[in-house]
Parts: structure tokens; sequence; C-alpha cells
């Protein structure tokens, strides 16, 4: 891991939106940043989500996409790149499901100190059963 940590804390906001509702929501919380290799990375664990407690989710942000693993109850990796379909192997208590990711904006914001402040995206993601859902995600990144 990289050498230089910080603590940091993350406003997240979150909306799904399918045929039948939306839902949102809107955490606080603590996590680390450092670099390595021109890359940051940011690692926090998740609360107040159901199914998703104790969560432990890692950013890996470059400069044209951002990866997110989640490692817990749940494994699952999300390859973000603007205007790319990726495949989301997400395994989980009732099996594994494959998703189709499309990513429709990926918006990187850094600060002076170049340290990554906001990271917004939009993506669509289609389940195997046909359902599909407009996401977006909205992090702000105080250090």
């Amino acid at each position: 891991m990289g050498s230089n940590q910080n603590i940091i804390k993350l406003d997240i906001k979150s909306q799904q939106k399918n045929l039948e509702d939306i839902s949102r929501i809107d955490n606080i919380l603590e996590g680390k940043h450092y670099k390595r290799l021109e890359k940051d990375y940011i690692i926090y664990k998740e609360k107040d989500l159901e199914g998703l407690e104790g969560v432990v989710t890692n950013l890996r942000i470059e400069s044209d996409k951002v990866i997110m693993k989640r490692n817990g109850n749940i494994r699952a990796r999300f390859e973000f790149i603007e205007d790319e379909e990726t495949i989301v192997k997400y395994i989980c208590s009732a099996g594994v499901l494959i998703i189709k990711l499309l990513t429709k904006k990926l918006y990187l914001k850094r600060n002076a100190q170049d340290n990554i402040e906001k990271i917004k995206i939009e993506y669509f993601l289609e389940f195997e059963n046909g359902e599909k859902s407009f996401n977006n995600i909205d992090i702000n990144i105080s250090y």
C-alpha cells in the first residue's frame, strides 16, 4: 500500500431508477486515500446499506476510468469507462449474477494538491432477466 495514506470523509449520494421506482441513498463515511503509480486509491467500509453492511469498497481512479471492487458478503468488480460497456460478475448469497454495465458519463475533479475530490458516474445496468436501471453516483471527498 502507499506510504502516504490520508484519512478522508466521503459524502456519497446515489440514485437508482427503474420502471417501477427511484431509490436514493445518501451516506457520509470515513475512508482512506493514497496514491500509487499515478493512480488514486480510496478504501471505505459500507454501513447502513441493507445487504452491504461491512462490505469493503475499493476505488482505483485512473485518468479515464474508475474501478470499484466490493468484498465481503458480496463480491463484485465494476469498471466504469465513459461510453463503454463492461460486464460485472456479482457474487452474493443468492448466487452469481452477470450484469451489463454501460457508463454514460464519468467526471473526475482534482484539487490544488492533485488529489481526487469529486467523482460523478452515470451508468445503465442490464440484468440477466432483462430488467434495466439508470444509476448515478456522486462522491465528494474531503481531506
